[in-house]
C-alpha cells in the first residue's frame, strides 16, 4: 500500500509540473484534476479553494462538506502532533473515497482514487458504517487511509486481485455482515457468506469511513498504554471527527475496550450494554449501534468463529430493538 502512496505523490508532482509549464487556463473539474491543483486556482495566486466559473457550486459544497472538515481536523491534529513528536508521520483518514478504480497508464498499479460522491452515496445511505481502529501499520511510511480499497496493488499488468491478508478478509466481511443485517436481511452463516472477490467489491463501494484512534504510524503492534495516551491527548479531535460523520454503527476494532469506553465518554454518554451478548452496545436517545470486537488481524480465534459470535451478538441486539433496521433518513 506503501507503493500506491508514493505513486500518488509522483502524480501530484508530475502534474504541479504541468500547471507551471502549461500556457493557458483550465478548471479542475472540467479536466478531472483536485481542485488545489487548478490551473487557474494556482494562476490567480489564491489559497482557498477552486471558484472555477464552470464549476456547478451546489454539488461541489455537497462534496466537500465532509472533505473540507476532514482537512481542517487534520490541520491542527498534525500540528499538535508535530509539537510532541517532530518526526512523527501523520496518516489522514475517513470517509472512504467512492471515484472511479483506475489502473495507471502501464497497467500496474492504481492512481490515486478521486472523492467522487462518497459525500451524496454517505448522505442517501439508509445505514453507514465507521470503523475504528488503533493506527496504521506500515513499516514503510503514512498513506492516505480515504484511498482504500482492499485490493493488492502491485498483482500485475491490469490484474485485479483482493487481498488474502486477514485484516482485511475478516474486515470486508464484518462490513458487509454488519450492514446487510442492519437493513432487516438475513444473517448468512459462514460458510454462506460472499466470496472475498464479492466483499472486496461490497467494501470498495459502500457507505464505510476508517478511523484511526491514533494518526501517528505505528509498527507491528500498539500498545494499549500508547493507544490510551493519543485518545487523552488527542482525543478532543477524535470526538470532532467521530461526530462529523453521523453513523449509525461504529465497529471498534482491539484496543481491549479502550475504544468502546472513549465512545461512551466522549460521544454516546447513554450507551448500554446489549442484554445477552458483549459484543454490542446501544445508545437509545441517538439509535446508535457500537459493536466491539477484536483487531481484524487478531490470530486468538478462528475467522469462522469471530463471524459467528459477532453475528450471534448483531442477532441479539435486533431481538430486543427490531426498529433499528428502520432508516431514519
Amino acid at each position: 500500500m506503501m507503493m500506491y502512496l508514493k505513486n500518488c505523490l509522483n502524480v501530484f508532482l508530475h502534474t504541479n509540473v504541468l500547471i507551471f509549464t502549461t500556457v493557458g487556463g483550465g478548471c479542475c473539474r472540467k479536466y478531472d484534476r483536485p481542485e488545489y491543483l487548478c490551473r487557474n486556482l494556482i494562476k490567480s495566486g489564491q489559497s482557498n479553494r477552486c471558484t472555477c466559473e464552470t464549476a456547478d457550486t451546489k454539488k461541489s459544497e455537497e462534496m466537500n462538506k465532509y472533505f473540507d472538515k476532514e482537512q481542517a481536523l487534520f490541520e491542527e491534529w498534525k500540528r499538535r502532533v508535530l509539537e510532541n513528536q517532530p518526526e512523527a508521520d501523520f496518516a489522514p483518514d475517513g470517509m472512504l473515497y467512492r471515484g472511479s478504480i483506475e489502473f495507471n497508464e502501464d497497467g500496474v498499479g492504481y492512481k490515486p482514487r478521486p472523492l467522487g460522491k462518497a459525500a451524496e452515496q454517505w448522505d442517501a445511505a439508509p445505514k453507514r458504517l465507521l470503523i475504528l481502529t488503533k493506527d496504521l501499520n506500515d513499516n514503510e511510511g503514512g498513506w492516505d487511509i480515504r484511498y482504500d480499497t482492499g485490493r493488492v496493488y502491485d498483482a500485475g499488468k491490469f490484474v485485479v486481485r483482493t487481498s488474502h491478508l486477514r485484516f482485511y478478509s475478516n474486515l470486508t466481511l464484518w462490513a458487509y455482515a454488519l450492514l446487510d443485517a442492519s437493513e432487516g436481511n438475513p444473517i448468512d452463516v459462514f460458510d454462506m457468506t460472499p466470496s472475498w472477490d464479492e466483499l472486496r467489491e461490497y467494501y470498495e463501494t459502500a457507505p464505510i469511513a476508517r478511523v484511526n484512534c491514533k494518526k501517528t504510524v505505528g509498527s507491528e503492534k500498539c500498545l494499549n498504554a500508547v493507544l490510551r495516551k493519543h485518545l487523552e491527548t488527542y482525543g478532543d479531535l477524535l470526538q470532532e471527527q467521530i461526530a462529523l460523520y453521523d453513523a449509525d454503527i461504529i465497529l471498534c476494532c482491539g484496543g481491549s475496550d479502550l475504544i468502546k469506553d472513549f465512545i461512551k465518554e466522549k460521544y454516546l454518554p447513554d450507551l448500554e450494554a446489549v442484554e445477552g451478548t458483549d459484543w454490542m452496545y446501544f445508545s437509545r436517545s441517538t439509535n446508535k449501534l457500537v459493536v466491539n470486537s477484536y483487531h481484524p488481524s487478531y490470530m486468538g480465534c478462528s475467522p469462522e468463529k469471530i463471524y459467528e459470535s459477532m453475528m450471534w451478538g448483531m442477532k441479539k441486539f435486533l431481538e430486543q430493538f427490531p426498529t433499528f433496521t428502520k432508516s431514519d433518513r
